[in-house]
């Protein structure tokens, strides 16, 4: 969770917007809650009054973290919170704030998503049949995944002639 918060801080105009983001009342919003856990946490580490050295927990957002996501409350046979997968914290987190800040466009004068929105083309042919056009469309992603597979055969790595 804290690497996650750190790398949406790095981005100013999350920041800008999260800044912006105000409280109507008892919110209900699953999206505009997370944004404004996460907004809570960037005010008090923001807080001029507050030492570099000085340790900051989040109490505010790890509740809301537990509520709103409660996949990320799970705890191990001690009691204690287990591990969990930061890209999917970081995939969570983000859809949620990318929403919230995108809900509010018109008040921040652009939408945030634009930031993390890529293109790319997908091309099919058909290798057997030149008769048969070549297909094409575009599809959006919001993030980068890199799926590297490295196969570990140390069976077959290491060959013994026991002949």
């Amino acid at each position: 969770m804290n690497s996650v918060l750190q790398s949406f801080k790095t981005i100013p105009e999350i920041k800008d917007g999260l800044q912006r983001l105000s409280v109507s009342g008892q919110e209900t919003d699953a999206n505009k809650k997370m944004a404004m856990a996460v907004k809570s946490v960037y005010e008090m580490l923001d807080n001029p009054r507050r030492t570099a050295d000085e340790p900051l927990v989040p109490f505010f957002m790890l509740q809301a973290l537990h509520s709103i996501l409660p996949q990320f409350s799970s705890r191990d046979e001690h009691g204690h919170l287990e591990q969990q997968d930061a890209n999917e914290c970081f995939s969570e987190v983000q859809r949620m704030i990318l929403t919230a800040l995108s809900a509010n466009k018109d008040m921040l004068g652009k939408d945030v998503k634009e930031y993390f929105r890529g293109r790319y083309q997908v091309t099919q042919k058909c290798l057997e049949s030149d008769e048969e056009p070549v297909q094409k469309s575009t599809e959006e992603f919001y993030q980068v995944c890199a799926c590297l597979i490295c196969p570990f055969f140390f069976a077959s790595s290491f060959v013994v002639d026991l002949d």
